[in-house]
């Protein structure tokens, strides 16, 4: 294995599984706002790049405030094997 392949192998992104709220009609405050609970799967090797990344997404709403600890209970993520899934 070349140190190139290597390299490009470590910094391949974990999988990890999200279970949380997520906002659906964002509000100035969250008691305004209608929630519901969520499943899905991002590809990010920390919780600090998911925060990045939804920093970056053109389609996220740009009231929200990414390091508001409203979102945190979407953002806190679990490790489990994506064999461990199943459907309810």
């Amino acid at each position: 294995m070349s140190r190139e392949h290597r390299q490009r192998c470590n910094q391949e992104v974990d999988f990890w599984l999200c279970e949380g709220l997520v906002i659906e009609e964002p509000a100035a405050d969250v008691h305004g706002a209608r929630i519901k609970r969520s499943h899905m799967i991002v590809s990010a090797p920390s919780k600090e790049a998911v925060l990045a990344r939804l920093r970056d997404d053109c389609l996220y709403p740009a009231n929200w405030d990414v390091n508001n600890a409203e979102i945190e209970p979407f953002i806190s993520v679990t490790r489990r094997a994506l064999g461990d899934i199943t459907l309810k």
